[in-house]
């Protein structure tokens, strides 16, 4: 992906994205009665359920809102500095050929964006946790 496309992404196809670059398949479930404040509703909904070496996991983790979520895909941006800036942050790395910059209104966001740039750009496989 560009560097374009990936700014154009929004919330959920950037946690979407994560989750596929590190090896996640997106199942689609439909449920028939879900509980919701321990209270059980009949009907149907559709939930988002991933799955990875034979491990399911129900819903998607918010990465670009999260900064919990999000702080765990700093292990893979070599050299990262992280600055505030006013009204935004700015997230640097190094891809091993040159330096590089992306800068957002949050720092959950910065970090996902800086995540999937990085990953989409390098190539080969990223996560088998």
């Amino acid at each position: 992906m560009t560097r374009d496309e990936i700014l154009a992404l929004s919330d959920e196809a950037l946690n979407a994205k994560v989750m596929q670059i590190r090896g996640w398949t997106l199942l689609s479930a439909v449920r028939d009665t879900y509980i919701v404040d321990d209270v059980e509703y009949e009907g149907m909904m559709q939930v988002e359920q991933w799955v990875r070496n034979e491990v399911v996991m129900n819903g998607t983790p918010d990465f670009a809102n999260d900064i919990a979520v999000a702080w765990e895909l700093t292990d893979y941006l070599s050299q990262l500095i992280v600055t505030k800036l006013i009204g935004r942050w700015k997230v640097e790395w190094f891809d091993g050929v040159r330096g590089r910059v992306i800068e957002e209104e949050t720092l959950p966001l910065a970090i996902t964006r800086a995540f999937i740039l990085a990953m989409e750009n390098s190539g080969g496989d990223h996560d088998t946790r």
